[in-house]
């Protein structure tokens, strides 16, 4: 507490004080920012992976709401990239949100990316005290070339279908083809430089 910080500091003159404080000011100035990119292709209707998506991001925005933290939130879908929700502090409950959130048409994942790091590079331009943390949300299922994908820093990529690694399970599979081949999300969360999970 600022008491305490008084306290602390009993019996120094007021410069070392001022220093003190500003530098506590200066530390809570810290912002953290969860950037989450959201697949609503069709697929994602078709694998019952939308409802999935949902819950990752429903857990996400709870912690951030308890840490007050900041999220936003992007989606690719029907073709397109666009804005689903601005920065905001993380609501107590995203829910009502998340329920207006549809799926459909095809998945613009390289051109999303692409237009998330050049959005991330604004807002740390504008801000020095900004951490942010993206997560992209997925089944992976795009024809699109992924040769220009590049790193992006604290990046996690969240694979939703778990039906194609139950296929693609030795023990579920009739055909060697099958067992070797790897997840799409997988391989972009190696060229993205990210941590990898399965859902």
């Amino acid at each position: 507490s600022w008491i305490d910080s008084f306290k602390k500091n009993k019996g120094t003159d007021t410069s070392t004080l001022k220093e003190n404080l500003v530098f506590k000011q200066q530390q809570e100035k810290q912002k953290t920012l969860h950037m989450i990119l959201m697949d609503t292709s069709a697929s994602t209707l078709q694998n019952k992976t939308l409802g999935k998506s949902k819950g990752v991001i429903y857990a996400i925005a709870n912690q951030a709401y308890i840490n007050r933290e900041e999220i936003c939130i992007h989606e690719f879908g029907v073709s397109v990239f666009e804005k689903a929700l601005n920065i905001i502090k993380s609501p107590k409950d995203i829910e009502p949100f998340l329920k207006t959130i549809k799926a459909g048409g095809g998945t613009p994942l390289v051109e999303s990316l692409n237009q998330l790091k050049i959005w991330q590079k604004k807002l740390l331009k504008q801000s020095d005290n900004l951490t942010i943390f993206t997560y992209l949300l997925s089944d992976g299922r795009t024809n699109e070339n992924l040769d220009s994908i590049t790193p992006i820093e604290n990046m996690v990529v969240i694979d939703l279908d778990s039906n194609y690694h139950s296929n693609n399970n030795p023990q579920n599979s009739l055909s060697l083809n099958n067992v070797i081949k790897r997840s799409k999300c997988e391989n972009i969360a190696k060229r993205l430089n990210a941590q990898y999970i399965c859902l």
